[in-house]
């Protein structure tokens, strides 16, 4: 997917927190990198905080039945992204055995 100088600045400066020479001295492969270790990083934060609220649901007792994290998940990043990161994670179980 190709972007433009304002989408690589939008990205370097409001998501990955750079600043201007940081983002002079950078290849866009290295910017697409460091933004796809941020989305990692991002999405490994969000599984932990659905998993304490599936937890913390569950012991109020509140509900019949807890929200699955899986579920919880998908609501924070989307049914597409959530589908990609479970075929991902299929994958590397498989090489893993």
């Amino acid at each position: 997917m190709a972007v433009g100088y304002e989408e690589a600045e939008a990205l370097a400066y409001e998501q990955l927190g750079l600043e201007p020479r940081q983002l002079s001295r950078l290849t866009p492969a290295e910017l697409v990198a460091m933004a796809v270790g941020r989305q990692r990083r991002d999405e490994r934060e969000m599984w932990r905080l659905a998993w304490l609220v599936a937890r913390v649901t569950a012991a109020t007792g509140m509900l019949k039945q807890a929200p699955r994290v899986s579920d919880l998940m998908q609501e924070l990043v989307g049914e597409d992204r959530m589908a990609q990161i479970l075929s991902e994670e299929m994958r590397r179980h498989r090489r893993e055995g």
